[in-house]
């Protein structure tokens, strides 16, 4: 289905929204760190006026289409140009 794409109305959506964060542990390396996260782990918000706990997805949740989506495509992709010396 196409729909209008209603960029102000976008922008004002992500200026409201608070960007996730992760707990970063960096690991010693040869030549240099590697960044650790859990981006599985939920998100807990406290309400401003009742003081109520909201539990929000995870990170990985949130992105969890997107990467089906670009997994589907990386599949179609070697189906349709398979590597050279790989019969169909």
């Amino acid at each position: 289905m196409i729909s209008h794409y209603d960029l102000q109305g976008h922008q004002r959506y992500l200026r409201k929204q608070k960007p996730p964060h992760a707990t970063i542990r960096l690991i010693p390396k040869p030549n240099g760190m590697r960044p650790i996260c859990n981006l599985g782990k939920k998100q807990r918000v406290v309400g401003k006026s009742d003081g109520a706990v909201l539990i929000k997805p995870s990170i990985n949740d949130n992105l969890k289409d997107a990467h089906q989506a670009l997994t589907y495509e990386k599949v179609k992709q070697i189906a349709m140009f398979p590597p050279a010396g790989h019969d169909r």
